[in-house]
This record gives structure tokens, C-alpha cells and sequence, in this order.
């Protein structure tokens, strides 16, 4: 037996449509159940979800919510200066170039164009 696994980013190949808007339904939902309307907040949180999921490292209380001791080391501090997911996210979000205007320092991991 021979297996094959296609990437179609484009709906070329297939028509994902339906799954693409159920993904982002859920991730509407999940953002919805509160405390998770900064995105940041949001971004930690399914960083936690996937961490929670692989099982290796345990999950512990803060403030009525699960967070992992991994992720909540992640996320402590400012751009710059120890929040890491924190800084990854505004890498991202507006680019290599703004990042380095905004922050004064240069980009540690995407180093491309941003979403902004």
C-alpha cells in the first residue's frame, strides 16, 4: 500500500472551505468563553491547549484556568525581555521591519513579512 499526503493550501486540489470555516468557528468559540479577548491572552491559551494534549508536561491552576508551567514561563515578562510568545506574536503580526521600528530591537525568529 502506498500513501500519499498533498498540502493544498489554495483549494485547488480540494475543497476545504467547510473545514477551514469550522476551524475557525471553533476558535471563535474558544475565544468567546471569556477572558480571552486580548490576543495575546488568546494565543497563550491554544499554546496551553497544545501543550495539555501532548501530556508531557502537567497542567497547573492559575486563576481558575489551566496553564502549563512551560507556557506560563513563555509568557512572562515584555517584548524583549522574556516573554517569548508574547514577542513571537508581535514579530509576526507586523513584520520584521515594523517589529524592529516599534521595539528597537531586531526580530529573534520571523524575520519575513507580517499579517498587519
Amino acid at each position: 500500500m502506498k500513501w500519499l499526503i498533498a498540502f493544498d493550501l489554495d483549494g485547488v486540489l480540494a475543497d476545504v472551505s467547510r473545514s477551514c470555516r469550522a476551524v475557525v468557528h471553533e476558535t471563535a468559540r474558544l475565544k468567546q468563553s471569556g477572558g480571552l479577548n486580548n490576543d495575546w491572552d488568546l494565543t497563550y491559551r491554544i499554546i496551553d491547549l497544545l501543550i495539555s494534549l501532548l501530556g508531557k508536561i502537567p497542567a497547573c491552576r492559575r486563576q481558575g484556568r489551566r496553564r502549563s508551567p512551560f507556557v506560563g514561563g513563555l509568557c512572562r515578562g515584555e517584548v524583549g525581555s522574556g516573554n517569548l510568545v508574547r514577542q513571537i506574536f508581535q514579530e509576526v503580526y507586523p513584520g520584521a521591519g515594523r517589529f524592529a521600528a516599534t521595539y528597537g530591537i531586531p526580530p529573534r525568529v520571523h524575520t519575513g513579512k507580517g499579517y498587519l
